[in-house]
């Protein structure tokens, strides 16, 4: 593994409060033939080959700290993956949320590095840091009841 790309994802802000532990993460993407693209070198999430996926992996510092496997019945082409910010009141910082999971099926995983705490549910919910998000190039349309 590497992340020799990772400065490249390093938010700059004024104020140190805002970087978290999530700014030192990335995503990478596993496929069938052991071919790993990761977003430190370059490759944009939209650009992942779901044809081929086999695991799609949250790392931090080289360790994976979430790995996702399509369930049954589902392929890479139901991937969806999200950061969701939450800042905090009156300059207190900000927590970051990673969000993977298989659309429409679940199960979804959401990941705070700065809080060490992960949930899992079956589906998307209404409410907090599972809201439905609008899909992104690639995702599949019927995540929302698209179609």
């Amino acid at each position: 593994m590497t992340d020799v790309g990772i400065g490249k994802l390093i938010p700059r802000y004024d104020d140190a409060n805002y970087l978290t532990q999530a700014d030192t993460a990335y995503w990478e993407a596993l496929y069938t033939d052991g071919t790993v693209v990761r977003e430190t070198d370059g490759t944009r999430y939209g650009q992942i080959d779901r044809a081929r996926l086999h695991s799609f992996r949250i790392v931090h510092h080289g360790e994976i700290m979430l790995e996702a496997f399509p369930p049954e019945g589902a392929t890479g082409h139901n991937l969806v993956y999200r950061r969701r910010t939450q800042l905090g009141m009156m300059g207190t910082g900000r927590q970051v949320w990673f969000i993977v999971g298989y659309a429409p099926m679940g199960p979804y995983h959401a990941l705070s590095l700065d809080a060490m705490r992960m949930f899992t549910t079956d589906a998307l919910t209404v409410g907090g840091i599972f809201d439905a998000p609008q899909p992104m190039d690639g995702e599949p349309r019927d995540m929302l009841g698209l179609g």
